[in-house]
């Protein structure tokens, strides 16, 4: 028998009022109920992110890491134990970056106790949390020309899900569509590429779930759509439009997180999380 992964969500605002449940390909009008949450920090931290830990230690599995600024640019990251401590803004550790370790871009990643993040336009950043370490590798191809929709000098788009770690990328020579990039945990470096049928200009962003790359675009200034995906174990594609809410235009962050089942989005100075199921078709 044939085992797929496939992705479905479930997005309300503050109480169980249903508004979306997605299989992309199938069943798309189906409506669940589920919950998110919506918490406001301070509005002068437009562009950020926050994550939690896709493979954490044993002891930090309700870690969150929180990085954010006034513009695009990362100089801190903070830890925190739990959502609680996120939101009172109590962390237990601050990771100030180095002048030569500083970030650019939003879109980081946490795996195996380690920050990975963008410096620069091509390279690839790994801040080992428990040893302070710092590690880079460059994506030669890898172009400054191509960012999201919403924010600028979002180059490296990291993920980690249930089938490893990854980053999302445009080049010259795929002319702009994203690149989707497994990346060996061990030796820091891409051992596998895919190239999508997706503009990265024209995507609000993208996240990784069971080996599937997502991708978004703006339908209104509170309407979102999920249009597209790209299956890396059978290099099949798909278009759809499966519409969600966001609390604001612009949003830097979007990311999927394979312990909670749940998606997290920095929408301009508000943290969003979705809830998320992963289910298995048998056929």
């Amino acid at each position: 028998p044939k085992t797929d992964c496939v992705l479905f969500a479930q997005m309300v605002p503050f109480s169980s009022s249903p508004l979306l449940h997605f299989k992309p390909g199938f069943n798309k009008n189906s409506i669940i109920k589920h919950k998110h949450r919506i918490s406001q920090i301070k509005q002068l931290y437009v562009a950020g992110g926050w994550a939690k830990d896709s493979k954490p230690l044993r002891g930090y599995e309700s870690m969150y890491v929180y990085g954010a600024h006034s513009t695009t640019r990362i100089y801190d990251f903070y830890l925190y134990s739990n959502y609680d401590k996120l939101i009172l803004r109590t962390e237990f550790k601050r990771n100030h970056l180095p002048d030569a370790w500083i970030g650019l871009g939003n879109n980081f990643a946490v795996r195996g106790h380690s920050i990975y993040y963008q410096r620069n336009t091509n390279e690839m950043c790994k801040n080992n949390v428990t040893t302070d370490r710092y590690d880079y590798r460059v994506i030669s191809e890898a172009s400054g020309s191509f960012s999201y929709a919403y924010y600028s000098n979002q180059f490296l788009d990291f993920a980690g899900d249930e089938n490893g770690l990854w980053v999302m990328y445009a080049s010259d020579t795929s002319k702009g569509k994203i690149i989707v990039a497994k990346l060996d945990e061990k030796a820091f470096g891409v051992e596998n590429k895919w190239t999508t049928d997706v503009y990265k200009q024209l995507a609000g962003n993208a996240f990784m779930a069971c080996g599937v790359m997502y991708a978004t675009r703006s339908v209104d200034l509170t309407t979102e759509e999920i249009f597209y995906s790209l299956d890396t174990k059978t290099g099949e594609e798909r278009h759809f439009s499966i519409p969600f809410q966001k609390f604001q235009e612009k949003y830097s962050y979007l990311d999927y997180n394979p312990t909670d089942q749940k998606l997290y989005m920095y929408n301009n100075g508000y943290y969003v999380s979705y809830n998320v199921n992963i289910c298995l078709d048998q056929g």
